[in-house]
């Protein structure tokens, strides 16, 4: 149990900056650096750093104390790099307190710069860090699910570093179902990156976590062997959260070996760092350890007080987890509410877009029936206007001969006027003679008379 939170802590390690684990050297030098720094990025690095070294140390509210001021400073000076490792570090901070909301919280905001920022090998990191909380929480389907996305991003890059880590996540929440082969089976492939990478604090966390699987089978001897092992790097790197944790483990293997006394001094050296630490988790396994040791002992008043204790520490971890569950609900019904409204507006802006698109369907409409007629109009102009140049011309062409017909006829009527003067002209000739022709004839008769 406590192997698995703790090789969690220590998975994330590595991937923050490099940094000594010669703790109280690092840190005296980064505070030296920070009083000279100007309000720069650098500053934001050193701060950003001072909350990490803190942290490993277990000095929480010192590490918040930096890790934030190196926000306040990140977030005036536009440096996103600075920003995402203090939103990361704050994290763990947060996450090893056991408050996962906050932790989460961070977890996402740096992740989202390192989105941004398209940086592979540290959205592997974010995506690793969630994981671990969602672990943490008993969503051993959500925590495996972002350790796979890791470990993925890790191989497409060829982090070897970074796959054994991811190995190394798998294994423990797969230790956290019972599925101890396969869990196994994730630790051994990470120790063997971690071997040939020979790098001895990959190689503690692994035998340390393989060794919680032994002690989980009843193979003591071999849990405390890989126990020591680890315990002995906590110590020189000054971890005092490892250390914690592996004083609480060996106890436990004493305990389950019969070795009460040992048992007892490994749980009391637990908690007297736990206690400094502010570890709740720590500071309950290391009570119901004594507990345990002092029922068996005959301790029934000790035992007793311990085990109150025990109860004191989980109920407030309960009391957390509610609280953060109530603010999850609270979230999500916020959230909720949000979306119905997102939803509402959503509904509002398509009705309005569909009403705007009927709106554009009409005057799109009422636009071509304008045309359709102005066109209409234009060919019945034209068509018109052409029908009145065939008139036109008709007209002329009627007139031109209407012209020269009365041209023709007045002619004809002359001509004819010439004919009938002329017959008239004749008649009247003829006429004339005829009178003579008579007149003489009488004569000639009166003449044949007398």
């Amino acid at each position: 149990m406590n192997i698995q939170r703790k090789s969690s802590l220590i998975t994330l390690l590595f991937f923050i900056s490099c940094i000594s684990f010669a703790q109280n050297t690092t840190i005296d030098s980064l505070l030296s650096l920070i009083k000279t720094d100007k309000d720069d990025t650098l500053k934001v690095t050193h701060l950003a750093k001072l909350c990490d070294e803190y942290r490993v140390k277990g000095e929480y509210d010192k590490g918040l104390f930096y890790g934030n001021a190196a926000l306040e400073l990140g977030r005036k000076r536009g440096f996103s790099k600075g920003l995402h490792n203090a939103y990361n570090n704050i994290g763990i901070i947060y996450k090893s307190r056991g408050d996962y909301d906050k932790a989460l919280e961070h977890y996402f905001a740096s992740l989202k710069i390192r989105e941004e920022m398209g940086d592979k090998k540290s959205i592997a990191i974010s995506y690793n860090n969630i994981a671990i909380v969602y672990g943490e929480e008993g969503n051993s389907s959500k925590a495996l699910e972002y350790h796979g996305t890791a470990l993925k991003i890790r191989k497409e890059i060829g982090d070897k570093k970074g796959i054994a880590g991811s190995y190394n996540n798998m294994g423990a929440i797969y230790a956290q179902t019972g599925n101890y082969d396969k869990a196994l089976e994730n630790y051994f492939d990470a120790l063997k990156i971690n071997t040939e990478m020979q790098n001895r604090q990959w190689i503690a966390n692994n035998y340390g976590n393989i060794g919680e699987i032994y002690q989980k089978q009843g193979a003591y001897e071999k849990a405390l062997k890989n126990y020591l092992v680890i315990l002995k790097i906590f110590e020189e790197i000054g971890d005092k959260p490892g250390m914690a944790m592996c004083y609480n483990n060996i106890g436990t293997v004493f305990f389950k070996q019969n070795r009460i006394p040992e048992a007892r001094d490994k749980a009391l050296m637990n908690l007297e760092i736990s206690r400094k630490t502010g570890s709740k988790e720590d500071m309950k396994d290391g009570y119901l350890l004594l507990s345990l040791c002092d029922s068996v002992s005959g301790k029934w008043k000790e035992a007793y007080e311990h085990q109150k204790l025990f109860k004191l520490y989980s109920d407030s971890i309960f009391k957390e987890g509610s609280l953060r569950k109530a603010a999850e609900i609270d979230a999500k019904h916020e959230s909720e509410k949000q979306e119905a409204q997102i939803k509402l507006l959503e509904k509002d802006k398509e009705k309005q877009i569909a009403i705007t698109a009927e709106e554009n369907k009409k005057h799109k409409v009422i636009l071509w029936s304008v045309i359709s007629g102005l066109l209409l109009l234009v060919i019945f102009s034209a068509f018109m206007f052409n029908r009145w140049r065939v008139t036109q011309k008709q007209k002329k062409v009627i007139e031109e001969q209407k012209y020269i017909v009365d041209a023709q006829k007045k002619i004809v009527e002359d001509k004819q006027k010439e004919i009938l003067a002329s017959i008239y002209y004749a008649r009247r000739i003829q006429r004339s003679l005829l009178t003579n022709e008579k007149y003489i004839e009488r004569i000639l008769k009166a003449l044949k008379k007398n």
